[in-house]
């Protein structure tokens, strides 16, 4: 499968380029490597060390930099996979990680050379493998389970008030995470989350991709100027607004300076100037959400921790990744361990 992959990421790159393009399975630096890739170009020849992923996942992305790291000097990294979705290539360019998918969509620098291609995407799965769990609705769903995986075994009726979906959402969620083998029937009233961090590595995408986009609201400023740097001073309605991303980084861990402030809630546009004198400014530092939960949780003034991961590991920031690590060492693993 490795090489089926490879060699057809390759064929797509010889065709959109033109160049001459190889890969060779055998490599020297490490056993940890996959072969290498060589470019010709202008008789120019530029050599890459492959590291294949089937699938890539934000959680994956995390050791890629120390990856790159490792490699002997005067070699240079790149990812071959199946497919990089539209944010794990926003991601890979902005840790300047070279990379080479099967669907056509590449990243390579290398002294002259820059290539990128873009906005290739995945042929479509077969209609069998669809299924409700990765809807925006089901992934409401999906992100009650995983903030407790213990949630699972909540009445339907609980599910969908809490999540704020139709009970038909959660119904056909349920029986899709049990045909996934998500969810296993230990007996007749008692239900267990399995393979928790795959799913998370699942949800970490199609929220970044799907729900995220559909529940923004905008960016904003702060009226005062001052409000900016003294974010932490502001009173939130616990019930309403929840600091997200670098922001809910910042107090669950007191690791990151944030550059940019992130809140979700249920506030209009016209109750964000009237309570927190937001006003909207496509230059603003501050990002709007939706609040898409309605179950309470432990987090004092943030979002859930899996939310504020999930908002820090997708930005391409080193700094943010850290922060992500540190909350997901902290708060999260035991969960999916």
């Amino acid at each position: 499968m490795i090489n089926e992959v490879i060699h057809k990421a390759v064929d797509l790159l010889k065709d959109q380029t033109g160049c001459k393009v190889r890969f060779h399975d055998k490599c020297g630096d490490a056993n940890d490597f996959d072969g290498y890739l060589e470019l010709i170009n202008n008789q120019q020849t530029y050599k890459w060390v492959v590291q294949f992923k089937n699938e890539l996942t934000a959680n994956y992305l995390l050791r890629l930099k120390d990856l790159a790291n490792n490699i002997k000097k005067g070699r240079q990294l790149i990812i071959i996979t199946g497919y990089a979705n539209p944010g794990i290539r926003k991601q890979l360019r902005k840790m300047e990680i070279d990379f080479l998918d099967a669907a056509g969509n590449a990243f390579m620098r290398q002294d002259i050379v820059f290539i990128k291609i873009d906005g290739h995407q995945r042929l479509a799965e077969p209609e069998k493998l669809k299924n409700r769990a990765f809807t925006n609705a089901g992934l409401k769903v999906l992100f009650y389970f995983l903030y407790d995986p213990v949630n699972v075994n909540k009445t339907i009726r609980e599910i969908a008030a809490d999540t704020d979906t139709a009970l038909d959402t959660v119904h056909k969620t349920m029986n899709a995470l049990i045909q996934m083998k998500h969810i296993l029937k230990v007996n007749e009233k008692e239900y267990r989350l399995i393979h928790a961090k795959e799913l998370l590595d699942r949800w970490i995408q199609d929220y970044e991709l799907k729900l995220k986009t559909r529940i923004f609201i905008g960016t904003f400023r702060f009226a005062r100027k001052e409000d900016e740097l003294q974010w932490k001073n502001i009173k939130l309605d616990k019930e309403e607004t929840f600091w997200g991303g670098e922001t809910a980084g910042a107090i669950l861990t007191n690791y990151l300076n944030p550059e940019f402030l992130t809140l979700y809630t249920t506030c209009t546009k016209n109750e964000l100037a009237e309570k927190y004198k937001l006003l909207p400014d496509a230059k603003g530092i501050v990002m709007v959400y939706n609040k898409f939960w309605k179950f309470k949780h432990t987090e004092n003034n943030t979002v859930p921790a899996i939310l504020a991961y999930t908002d820090l590991i997708t930005t391409g920031d080193d700094r943010c990744i850290e922060t992500a690590k540190i909350i997901y060492n902290e708060l999260l693993a035991v969960k999916y361990h």
